[in-house]
């Protein structure tokens, strides 16, 4: 179930950086939703990094799309949540609850 999932994301990911290079709010939004997958399937090293990734292309749009920032934030907090580190948890959720 979640292997064709990840799949589908996975893709999706890989035609959107073909389409429109590797720094752009698509690029993004695939990332923050294979993270989301990620999460969701238990897999939360996987999930930390690509949510990361997601974060990290958002934070240097000079105008990201704010919805899409604070999903990212709130699942990379829930993902610290989900693995006991708490303090790590917190902050991103502040980071979140800010925009």
């Amino acid at each position: 179930e979640y292997d064709e999932s990840l799949a589908q994301h996975q893709k999706a990911l890989s035609n959107r950086q073909e389409m429109v290079g590797n720094d752009h709010e698509k690029v993004a939004e695939s990332y923050c939703y294979l993270g989301t997958t990620y999460h969701t399937a238990g897999m939360h090293a996987e999930a930390l990094e690509t949510l990361n990734k997601s974060a990290k292309i958002q934070e240097r749009m000079e105008s990201p799309d704010l919805s899409l920032l604070e999903k990212t934030y709130t699942m990379i907090g829930n993902t610290h949540l989900t693995t006991d580190e708490f303090p790590f948890a917190l902050e991103y959720f502040n980071r979140a609850f800010q925009i």
